[in-house]
């Protein structure tokens, strides 16, 4: 089963924002996945000043969503005497989005009452195909205490101008706009010292980064600094 990548590429993000987005932004892909019925294993965030990208280990490649049976009005109340559907029958099966030609009866196993309902497949949607709305609950549900809109000002609202999104489902690229920001395959690298580069695949993600001069995952970014520091302080002399 692939892992998942979505990185959101930004304007300097400042600290707070950073601290706000390693903590929401984790349930915010592991509630999508779920609420998708995708079965993920754990999810991670990586958080640096110009993204946060968040990786779902093992997600299923498919929707696992069961088929289910939505229990309607009583059967009396579904039909006329003339056995033709009435309002409430109509109004049920435009509610459930299908014909009310497609309503079924039969006995509801607890009660032994008559109903209409309405059987449902099982959603069977790929993977791919659902990138496009995991990504969007996560860049629409990230709540900062301070946000910008920018453009025509409508839009989005977020702690700094999102300039790309890279999604990434296992090796497939994933390409889609959410929100006006399109979605493909390449990342960008530090402003200065790197460049744009192709994520081969989610499970590469921060070794193509490191490529471009980028330590994405803030706590080995932070364990780097301080290493320097120490190290620094024991050439000259300095300890604890």
């Amino acid at each position: 089963m692939p892992d998942v990548l979505i990185e959101i590429g930004c304007e300097e993000l400042p600290s707070s924002a950073c601290r706000e987005a390693i903590a929401q932004a984790p349930s915010l892909l592991a509630d999508a996945l779920a609420a998708l019925h995708l079965p993920a294993g754990e999810v991670a965030v990586w958080v640096a000043p110009r993204r946060i990208a968040l990786c779902a280990t093992d997600v299923a490649d498919r929707q696992s969503g069961d088929a289910k049976a939505v229990r309607g009005p009583a059967i009396q109340a579904a039909y006329g005497d003339d056995g033709q559907p009435t309002k409430a029958a109509e109004g049920f099966a435009r509610g459930q989005g299908v014909d009310v030609a497609a309503l079924v009866t039969r006995p509801d196993p607890d009660s032994g009452r008559e109903f209409v309902w309405v059987d449902k497949a099982g959603e069977d949607a790929p993977l791919d195909e659902l990138m496009p709305e995991l990504a969007r609950r996560v860049l629409e549900g990230l709540r900062f205490g301070k946000t910008m809109r920018w453009g025509d000002g409508r839009g989005l609202r977020f702690s700094r101008p999102v300039r790309w999104i890279t999604a990434k489902a296992g090796g497939t690229t994933c390409v889609f706009e959410v929100a006006g920001i399109p979605a493909a395959g390449t990342s960008q690298g530090h402003r200065f010292l790197g460049g744009p580069v192709d994520v081969a695949s989610a499970a590469s993600y921060r070794d193509d980064l490191r490529s471009v001069s980028v330590i994405a995952d803030h706590l080995e970014r932070r364990a780097t600094i301080t290493e320097g520091l120490d190290a620094a302080a024991r050439s000259r002399g300095y300890v604890e």
